[in-house]
């Protein structure tokens, strides 16, 4: 039995690297071969479904392509050229009311739909009103409600300290066509720190990388609730210790925003104010 097992992840393995070499290659029929070998043996893999579908498309084999691309997207396996793939198998059979259907699901990614227009075999497809349609209910790049959660962060600020004191200076301005939100510090002391956050579309979860002018960075992961931002950062030393931040920005009146951050040392039982700043706009000379 042991061996019987042994023999079968043998030949899989050997299956895939020959499968790989036809498909780089572009050798799609031995590659089509192959990869319809490994699904055989496991159909859990969506990488090896979508390279299965992508040799069968090169050989002209609509229908079996399409399958091939319904399963990787059943295993969660959807690069962006998957649904763009499918979509033109479904719009050269002139099945619009389909490829709308996984286009949707793309734009739903937060996929721009501008990019959609330089595929030349889905121009037949965009001159329908199905397609304007679709198109027309997404804005630009980003512009739905859960990449916007932080906008109110975004601006000129003062930084102070619950006593009043300064302590720093902040930007925050949008960038990459206003899907992330570049922050740059300036602390009173000096120092400065760059931070970029963003809403992974994938993760459905908010996050941020902090990177300080001492060569230290801060990874966050958070989500938007109750009116605010809340992030968690979890980290392992190289001693074995285990350091946790968890943040949260909170809109005030007057363009103001709390920025409170704490620590912990003890896996979250206990924690301790890291930093506390009011953002007071900055006012215009």
């Amino acid at each position: 039995m042991v061996l019987g097992l042994v023999a079968v992840g043998a030949f899989a393995a050997g299956t895939e690297a020959e499968a790989d070499k036809h498909f780089q290659a572009q050798d799609w029929r031995r590659a089509a071969e192959a990869y319809q070998q490994l699904v055989t043996v496991d159909a859990t893999r969506g990488s090896h479904w979508f390279r299965l579908g992508m040799a069968r498309q090169a050989l002209h084999q609509p229908e079996a392509s399409l399958e091939a691309y319904s399963k990787a997207r059943a295993l969660h396996f959807k690069p962006v050229s998957l649904y763009i793939r499918a979509a033109i198998l479904l719009t050269q059979s002139k099945q619009y009311d389909k490829a709308i259907h996984w286009l949707r699901e793309l734009l739903d990614t937060g996929f721009a739909p501008s990019a959609l227009e330089s595929v030349a075999p889905l121009a037949a497809l965009r001159q329908t009103d199905s397609y304007r349609q679709l198109t027309s209910s997404y804005g630009p790049p980003c512009s739905q409600p859960q990449f916007r959660a932080l906008d109110f962060w975004v601006g000129d600020f003062d930084v102070q300290t619950p006593q009043g004191q300064v302590a720093g200076h902040n930007q925050i301005v949008k960038i990459l066509n206003g899907c992330v939100l570049q922050e740059n510090w300036t602390s009173a002391g000096g120092g400065d720190g760059k931070s970029f956050t963003w809403f992974d579309a994938d993760m459905k979860k908010w996050r941020q990388l902090y990177l300080g002018a001492n060569g230290h960075s801060h990874e966050y992961i958070g989500e938007a609730r109750d009116g605010a931002l809340h992030f968690l950062h979890d980290r392992r030393h190289p001693d074995g210790s285990r350091q946790m931040f968890r943040m949260s920005f909170t809109p005030r009146d007057n363009g103001k925003v709390r920025q409170f951050i704490e620590e912990s040392w003890d896996a979250g039982k206990s924690w301790s104010v890291w930093f506390d700043g009011m953002y007071v706009p900055a006012k215009k000379e």
